[in-house]
């Protein structure tokens, strides 16, 4: 503190370097990396934690750092919409969803069952924010199917289009489908 308290009078601290991000696709899928360090790293902390409040804590910087790197990824694909799937029409006033809401995402991630580069690589769709209060509105149904996650869209969602312009049946498109166009 007494070396801060110099620094002060002397009106004089020395910033931290300024660095810029490389946003080319091998910068992205360096900060992408980056980010799966400290988040298997945050991981490992949250297993063996004691304490809720840690807990809490740790979980809620995890749950950034993967939003984190789904917007890189989201990124580099360069999509017109800003996420894998759109809903046909939307412009404006609009939200970027986890199809699989993260927090379920996330649970298959500590359970091992999903890698940190599948995990950022789940469906994600833009949709109008009406449409996502309706969705929230049955929040209880979110578990239903995860098969076919865009079928909790059906009644609220009229068409979703993948980011190559293909409309996809809702009711039939399986997340084996989304891994086979986004993951292999």
């Amino acid at each position: 503190m007494k070396k801060f308290l110099n620094e002060i009078k002397d009106n004089h601290i020395i910033p931290l370097q300024s660095h810029s991000r490389d946003n080319s696709d091998a910068g992205i899928e360096e900060q992408i990396s980056e980010l799966e360090e400290q988040v298997t790293y945050l991981k490992g902390r949250y297993l063996v934690s004691t304490s809720d409040n840690k807990k809490a804590t740790i979980r809620h910087q995890i749950h950034r750092m993967i939003r984190e790197a789904n917007d890189l990824y989201i990124k580099k694909l360069n999509t017109e919409y800003e996420a894998q799937y759109h809903q046909h029409g939307v412009e404006t006033n609009t939200v970027f969803e986890h199809v699989i809401p993260l927090n379920q995402l996330m649970a298959s991630y500590f359970q091992n069952n999903l890698t940190f580069s599948e995990l950022i690589r789940m469906p994600t769709c833009r949709i109008a924010k009406k449409e996502n209060k309706k969705l929230n509105g049955k929040a209880k149904d979110r578990n239903t199917n995860l098969q076919f996650p865009f079928r909790r869209y059906i009644g609220i969602v009229e068409h979703v289009i993948r980011k190559d312009g293909y409309e996809i049946p809702m009711f039939d498109y399986s997340i084996q489908d989304h891994i086979n166009y986004f993951i292999r």
